[in-house]
């Protein structure tokens, strides 16, 4: 398991108190679009690198100032806005380029065991651009931890100083674009040095160093300050053999699906005969939850031919469901209703009900109701036996109840009863995929708001459950996953575009893909021409509409 408390990108997602999540959540900046002179968006991010995590830990850093500062030593702060998934700011002018950005952020005291200490933050980050000018501009006043690099080719040399003068034995963490590859975790030599080599793509940093200090911070009495620096490094190569390469991105293959209608994530969908039908879900801005943002749709797409979106009749618009095919029918397995309306307090219930769509039919066939409502979740059909696995039951503001047990139907008897087995976990926001005649459960987020990589394997024949290999790659890879199995391969794909296949001999995932858009809480299912397809989901930049074809090696 690789444990990090981390984000829920659609659905009313981690609940749990900040104070406990701090230290293992640092502050990340990450400039984005460049242009003529300096970065023309700034995002502030919370998490365990420069990327996406849980919003609502946001919410007490909005009074954080940014500031910019330029070759010549001018700074100028600005004031954080509020978006998607980040905090951000919009430099001014805006453009490219040749500037540094940084912040220093007094977090508070912090309780572990019997130890309190006070959690101090600094980050800093540079536009892509800048990287000739990543040594020239000092930032010693402004951070008293700092991570200094050094660029010479492709080789970094990360000087770390405490007070402007180099600090030795300091623990750094070192995240790369390759995360499988590229994660490091080192110390600086007598010099405050670190060096290694770089690779295309966006690396998040962080260096650590305590004082044995103790004092009092509003009230709040402390034995020591840990201090945690940050600096995020978009490195894109100027040799001669990558500079087009490096400044031209290769345009996706134009897909032959049409895109969804509305841009969605945490969605029904499923693939029965030459359809793909594809069930309500998250639309607008993603953390908003209400009845307008949840998808009024229920459509279906001819794979074989596919001209455009057909709708059917919809039930009760949800998202965090799930969908499974059997037959000529698809069914649709519980989810989280949204009632209230926007700005209005959350009223957000997790469904037990189950429903048999029937394409020849057009209509919804009732199904009995699981024993408890349960979305986030994740359902599956091995031969005539659904199998729903994960999640948890939300309830209008109670606190939410993590499911114990995975459920099975049978759905040829004539009087269909659930059946309960437990689960070795307690997860949601994973998947689940039927393989070589076992029920494969991958990845999620657990009560304890740890994001895992675990992937746990039942059998039917033997009703036991055993591990499989762990997911590969950075923490947020094992959240809002999506799998399937094709020729007696299984698939599953992550959030940083990686889809993996199954090596059952040398029990390992090895990488056989990479989407042209990395998304989260998708759908990877079948093409109906023997390969793979992902569907919609959320992105850095927001929903998705694309439907993207799998390119297998």
């Amino acid at each position: 398991m690789r444990p990090f408390q981390w984000m829920t990108t659609v659905a009313c997602l981690l609940a749990l108190f900040v104070s406990n999540q701090a230290e293992a959540h640092f502050l990340w900046l990450l400039p984005q679009a460049e242009g003529k002179n300096n970065a023309a968006k700034v995002q502030l991010y919370f998490g365990e690198a420069a990327e996406p995590d849980d919003p609502d830990l946001l919410k007490r850093l909005t009074k954080i100032k940014v500031w910019e500062k330029s070759p010549n030593g001018k700074l100028q702060t600005y004031s954080l806005t509020e978006g998607d998934d980040s905090l951000f700011i919009t430099p001014n002018p805006k453009g490219a380029g040749k500037a540094a950005y940084g912040l220093d952020h007094i977090y508070g005291v912090i309780s572990r065991g019997d130890s309190q200490f006070l959690l101090k933050y600094y980050a800093k980050a540079f536009p892509q651009k800048s990287q000739g000018v990543w040594n020239k501009i000092s930032c010693s006043k402004e951070l008293p931890l700092e991570i200094v690099p050094v660029l010479k080719g492709e080789e970094v040399t990360l000087q770390v100083n405490w007070n402007g003068k180099p600090l030795a034995d300091a623990e750094l963490k070192i995240i790369g674009p390759k995360t499988s590859s590229e994660s490091v975790t080192a110390a600086t030599n007598a010099e405050g040095q670190f060096q290694t080599k770089l690779s295309n793509g966006i690396y998040s940093i962080r260096a650590k160093h305590t004082e044995q200090k103790k004092g009092e911070h509003n009230g709040d009495k402390y034995d020591s300050v840990r201090h945690y620096s940050t600096l995020t490094l978009p490195y894109v190569s100027l040799s001669k053999s990558n500079k087009t390469a490096a400044t031209k991105s290769t345009p996706a293959e134009k897909s032959k699906f049409p895109q969804l209608p509305d841009a969605i994530s945490s969605f029904g969908a499923a693939v029965s005969g030459d359809y793909l039908y594809v069930y309500s879900g998250h639309i607008g801005r993603a953390h908003q939850h209400s009845a307008e943002n949840l998808s009024q749709k229920f459509q279906r797409l001819n794979l074989k031919h596919p001209k455009g979106w057909e709708s059917l009749p919809l039930k009760t618009p949800l998202q965090g469901l799930a969908m499974a095919p059997h037959g000529d029918s698809v069914y649709r397995v519980g989810g989280l209703s949204v009632t209230n309306k926007k700005k209005e307090e959350s009223k957000m219930n997790s469904l037990p009900t189950v429903e048999r769509y029937s394409p020849e039919k057009k209509t919804w066939e009732t199904i009995p109701s699981m024993p408890t409502g349960r979305s986030s979740h994740d359902s599956v059909f091995l031969g005539d036996h659904l199998y729903v696995v994960g999640g948890w039951t939300m309830q209008n503001g109670i606190d939410s109840i993590w499911q114990e047990d995975m459920v099975v139907l049978d759905a040829s008897a004539e009087n269909p009863q659930w059946k309960a087995i437990k689960q070795p976990f307690q997860r949601r926001a994973l998947s689940a995929a039927a393989h070589q005649g076992k029920i494969y459960v991958m990845g999620g987020i657990d009560s304890g708001g740890d994001i895992s990589h675990e992937v746990d394997i039942y059998s039917p024949e033997t009703g036991n459950w055993s591990k499989g290999p762990e997911i590969p790659g950075s923490t947020m890879n094992g959240f809002g996953t999506t799998a399937w199995s094709i020729d007696e391969n299984l698939y599953v794909s992550v959030m940083d575009g990686g889809v993996y296949q199954l090596d059952q001999k040398n029990q390992k995932w090895k990488k056989v893909s990479s989407l042209a858009t990395p998304r989260f809480f998708h759908r990877l299912l079948p093409d109906g021409n023997g390969g793979l397809i992902a569907i919609g989901g959320a992105s850095r930049k927001g929903h998705l509409k694309s439907i993207e074809q799998v390119k297998l090696n």
